[in-house]
């Protein structure tokens, strides 16, 4: 027999099925349609057109009107039950297993985020997120990039802060895992903050301060000068009356037990420590200060408070975390007039945060102040306003990097590494 011949009996044979019946062979190279015994799927528009059909028993008719699945069981028709269940995130962590609340690194270091979550009906998931609260731009700026991963990472989410001190804030994104019907959503949020307050050194290339935060001496001015070692420009204080006074910060007061009280922070390289030296003080906003001068080829401070209470001056032992080569960062970790500072610091550069207390009393009382609230002032001798008292020593060289002030609840070595992440390169 030709193969047109075998065609043209095909197309008889389809032309004169009934409708439903299904195509079976003879196993001898004979076909023929028969009645169907049940099992096929109808798509039907609406509930009256299954009701009107021949069904067999075993049938399926699915209603696109109704959108239900229905099973003809030889005397009628029955609903099934058609049931897709939500997938479930289970999780969203970063790489530490930190969940949300997120807090985002000011070093511009990216967060890598991993969503967690299944679906019952094992249909493979898509994920996605939205800001839903708050912004990805906050003064002005990009605080954060949101970036998903392709392939077989779409689960993986990175998010990278940005750096710039202006940009900060707060927003929630809500991530979403759909397999296409129904969907899981986690709510996260992510916070970038940085310092309360940052001053540093009025140079002319200066991004952080303006100039109305800072006043001059009265008879000189420091010398701007670049090092490779910073962010910013520093400020060399080498000379008769040059002087650099950081005013009208943020409140800040030496006791940050309170969270109330903000926390101070400065950076300074002393280039000499041989004779008796001045440069170094600040004040807080009740009127406690001290200053930090050289006695006897050592470093020494003096605490005083508002009510000029205290007569003890107290020498650093600094053999085990100064050097005049590189560059201190301070922050007030107590204060007491009676028993002396203790000082958290760092050398820039240099891993580890060290606390300094008093090691020797009494060894050179003649101070030289601040008078200024919430202000810090780094001076050579004969500066002239504010700074009052013993002001006839010679001048303590030195170069400043500059002052941030922060809230009292972020701990004195955090706010060491907010300052040298900051001010150093």
């Amino acid at each position: 027999m030709t193969a047109s011949r075998n065609i043209a009996d095909l197309s008889q044979l389809i032309e004169n099925a009934s409708n439903g019946a299904v195509l079976t062979s003879d196993g001898s190279g004979g076909v023929s349609f028969a009645a169907s015994s049940g099992g096929s799927v109808t798509t039907y528009s609406d509930v009256d057109s299954l009701v009107a059909s021949s069904p067999s028993n075993g049938d399926m008719g699915f209603v696109t009107g109704t959108g239900k699945l229905y099973i003809y069981n030889g005397s009628g028709w029955y609903n099934i039950a058609v049931v897709n269940t939500s997938p479930t995130i289970s999780s969203v962590q970063d790489a530490s297993s930190n969940t949300t609340p997120f807090t985002l690194a000011t070093d511009g270091t990216a967060t890598v985020f991993t969503i967690t979550a299944t679906d019952a009906e094992g249909i493979p998931l898509t994920y996605s997120h939205s800001v839903t609260s708050g912004s990805l731009t906050n003064g002005g700026g990009t605080t954060a990039t949101v970036t998903q991963g392709t392939g077989s990472n779409t689960n993986v989410f990175t998010i990278t802060p940005t750096t710039n001190t202006s940009y900060g804030g707060t927003f929630t994104l809500t991530f979403s895992a759909s397999d296409g019907v129904n969907s899981a959503t986690s709510v996260n949020v992510f916070s970038l903050t940085f310092a309360s307050a940052n001053y540093a050194n009025s140079a002319a290339n200066d991004a952080v301060v303006s100039d109305s935060n800072v006043t001059r001496g009265t008879l000189g001015s420091p010398t701007t000068q670049s090092d490779s070692a910073t962010t910013y420009n520093i400020m060399d204080i080498d000379g008769t009356g040059e002087a650099l006074y950081y005013h009208d910060l943020p409140t800040f007061d030496f006791n940050t037990s309170s969270s109330s009280n903000n926390r101070l922070v400065f950076g300074v390289r002393i280039t000499s420590i041989t004779g008796n030296l001045i440069g170094i003080s600040a004040t807080d906003n009740s009127g406690n200060k001290f200053c930090i001068h050289t006695y006897n080829n050592a470093l020494v401070y003096i605490p005083v408070t508002s009510a000029n209470a205290g007569t003890q001056s107290y020498s650093f032992n600094s053999t085990s975390w100064f050097s005049t080569s590189d560059y201190i960062i301070y922050t007030i970790d107590a204060w007491s007039s009676t028993t002396g500072l203790s000082m958290k610091v760092k050398t820039a550069g240099t891993a580890g945060v060290t606390t300094v207390t008093a090691s020797t009393t009494n060894v050179g009382y003649a101070p030289a102040y601040n008078t200024n609230t919430n202000s810090v002032s780094f001076f050579a001798t004969g500066c002239g306003t504010p700074i009052s008292g013993y002001t006839s020593r010679a001048t303590l060289p030195q170069k400043v990097v500059g002052v941030m002030t922060m809230g009292a609840d972020v701990s004195a070595s955090d706010a060491i590494d907010e300052f040298e992440s900051t001010f150093f390169s």
